[in-house]
């Protein structure tokens, strides 16, 4: 079961899901398709300002926003070409973060 950090400590309520189905199904496959479709593990994960979005650190140098309100297989089909462009500039060794939170946009730095 993989383990998600709340950073901004949501609040929750007694007797009601702290997180969404959606969300749970996300982060699920998300942790099983990660490293198939990347070559990265993940190390950690965290819940950014809201559920709707993750920040998902690999054991690479880098870490990725993702949005949660998408399919897992696409985000990580999207951050994989991404990180195959980035190979073909020698820029992977400088790559801090890739951002995939905005629809039809990638941010990297």
């Amino acid at each position: 079961i993989p383990i998600v950090i709340d950073t901004k400590n949501l609040p929750t309520e007694i007797g009601k899901k702290p997180v969404s189905s959606e969300f749970s199904k996300f982060v699920t496959a998300l942790n099983i398709d990660f490293y198939n479709i990347t070559g990265a593990k993940i190390t950690k994960m965290e819940v950014v300002d809201t559920t709707t979005e993750l920040r998902v650190y690999s054991d690479s140098t880098w870490y990725a926003y993702f949005d949660t309100t998408r399919t897992a297989k696409n985000e990580l089909l999207n951050l994989n070409r991404v990180l195959e462009e980035i190979k073909k500039t020698n820029k992977k060794k400088s790559l801090e973060y890739i951002d995939l939170r905005i629809n039809d946009k990638v941010f990297y730095k």
